[in-house]
């Protein structure tokens, strides 16, 4: 247990600093680019993986996941991040998953666990330890990685995608401005608005014409005591 709050706590101190820092250290460190890990047909789904160079031990490995709504955004806005924590002696990816607008929930949770599994999957390769996987995001992204929290560890209600050997638990989770709890009040209101139409687009309706979807996609509904330490961060003018 000790190991698992302290791998989250320096997971979280790292998150940290490279929100308020443009800068990483000089630890030279490899990329890997445009990765395929997991596809459907004809559509692959892609991240991207960068490693500090010239470490030999097993490295604790990163899933992290861009915000943008659930509608927007790719790989690539995470990628400056996940170079931050690769620079501190992870092993991070920075994952593409498909937008609502493409598929809606549950293909965004589908992905995010598929690329878990895919990291596990290849934890030899990369030098990842498999045991000390840990996701984090940012807005929407971290609504999915709090989700890959406490979802990964029971019998998820939607089918699962990719490596299909390895769990989709993780050890760790740092969620940054993202939302615990899709039942709320105050989403039930404004997913009936035009402003932030995107609630309607990621889960198929508003939060009172498709109640079930809004519980299937909040990470409090699957919390349960085997859940890995998770932290939420909030800006002081987010709405709480």
């Amino acid at each position: 247990m000790m190991k698992s709050v302290r791998f989250t706590l320096v997971l979280c101190l790292f998150t940290t600093l490279q929100l308020i820092s443009t800068l990483w250290s000089a630890e030279e460190v490899v990329e890997h680019l445009d990765i395929t890990y997991v596809s459907y047909g004809d559509r692959e789904m892609k991240l991207n993986l960068y490693r500090p160079a010239d470490r030999g031990e097993l490295l604790p490995g990163i899933v992290g996941m861009h915000g943008g709504a659930w509608v927007k955004g790719t790989r690539i806005h995470f990628s400056r991040q996940a170079k931050a924590l690769a620079a501190e002696g992870y092993v991070a990816v920075s994952i593409s998953y498909r937008l609502a607008g493409e598929a809606p929930f549950p293909a965004l949770i589908q992905d995010c666990q598929a690329a878990v599994r895919w990291l596990k999957a290849n934890a030899k390769t990369y030098g990842v330890d498999p045991d000390r996987i840990g996701a984090t995001g940012f807005s929407a992204g971290g609504q999915l990685a709090a989700l890959t929290a406490t979802a990964g560890n029971a019998q998820d209600p939607w089918p699962q995608t990719g490596n299909l050997n390895f769990s989709a638990e993780v050890q760790a989770c740092v969620a940054v401005g993202g939302q615990s709890d899709m039942e709320t009040e105050r989403i039930a209101r404004v997913s009936e608005t035009d402003a932030e139409y995107f609630y309607r687009v990621y889960l198929g309706g508003s939060q009172r014409e498709v109640p079930d979807m809004y519980r299937l996609a909040s990470p409090l509904a699957h919390l349960d005591k085997n859940d890995p330490p998770t932290l939420f961060i909030a800006g002081e003018h987010d709405d709480l």
